[in-house]
């Protein structure tokens, strides 16, 4: 059947999900030496192999991660709610109720949720500076300056970032330009040429061995 232009062969589309032929091969093939492979996995863990007492290990006892453990965690509403949480947490590590794992991820907990009041706040005192209109001048100057305050201090933020990425940036640049100097290419102290001597003249005429600033010229080696 020959398709016509701009319409598709198949307008329902692919079923979601759904695999492709040589996928399903391989699972097939898969699910066929399943058994016979972890059948030598468990063969080989007995004979002491550890890489597959590890395997059996891990699927026979999982590590224990997002285990569930019973904690009662005071619900955290107001940043003193959120002191008062963490003041409970460290009791319970104290007591020895929790493991440190257990406080590292009870804190996480409330530090998010501690952040989140604060963004509901923010966002909810914005909304009540443009949604209620100023009474009075003086209250719309009071608004106008918590919004310039707010505003300057987001800039005040974005111009940290970038100045922060900047000295990245440079750091970055100067490990770049720097490269170590290969031993190979360096010249030997002792290969280095010393200087000539100054130029002595030994005409014992003149009186004898007497330090020169010059060699001496036609003139002077003749003498008069």
């Amino acid at each position: 059947m020959k398709f016509l232009p701009g319409q598709s062969g198949n307008p329902a589309g692919r079923p979601l999900g759904a695999l492709n032929k040589k996928t399903l091969a391989l699972e097939a093939a898969y699910e066929a030496k399943a058994e016979a492979a972890v059948n030598d996995i468990m063969e080989r863990a007995k004979s002491g192999d550890r890489g597959a007492m590890r395997l059996c290990m891990e699927r026979a006892v999982p590590a224990g991660r997002h285990r569930r453990f019973g904690f009662a965690l005071p619900r955290v509403r107001t940043p003193e709610d959120a002191e008062m949480a963490t003041d409970v947490v460290m009791d319970g590590l104290a007591d020895g109720v929790l493991s440190l794992g257990e406080v590292e991820y009870l804190l996480r907990i409330v530090e998010r949720l501690l952040h989140m009041i604060e963004s509901v706040r923010e966002a909810k005192s914005t909304r009540d500076i443009w949604a209620k209109p100023p009474s009075t001048k003086s209250d719309a100057d009071e608004d106008e300056g918590a919004v310039q305050k707010a505003l300057a201090g987001l800039h005040a933020a974005i111009r940290e970032v970038q100045a922060q990425q900047e000295v990245e940036q440079d750091e970055e640049d100067a490990d770049a330009l720097y490269f170590p100097v290969n031993p190979e290419l360096e010249t030997p102290a002792e290969a280095v040429e010393a200087p000539p001597p100054p130029y002595q003249d030994t005409n014992e005429s003149r009186g004898g061995s007497l330090p020169a600033a010059h060699p001496p010229t036609s003139a002077e080696t003749l003498g008069p």
